[in-house]
């Protein structure tokens, strides 16, 4: 899934390459850092989806 912040939608075409970025600031320390928490898609190459919960 993808954050919009506009107020209209915003069309996809399939097959499209497609990238977000988001920097939020922290107001406390993390938990643990990213690498060590899971690292499920450090390396990826290609669309890689959310497990399934």
């Amino acid at each position: 899934s993808a954050f919009n912040t506009s107020k209209g939608e915003v069309e996809m075409e399939i097959g499209k390459t497609f990238a977000q970025m988001v920097f939020e600031e922290l107001s406390s320390e993390p938990e643990a850092l990213y690498a060590k928490r899971s690292g499920n898609y450090l390396g990826q190459r290609g669309v890689t989806l959310a497990p399934k919960k």
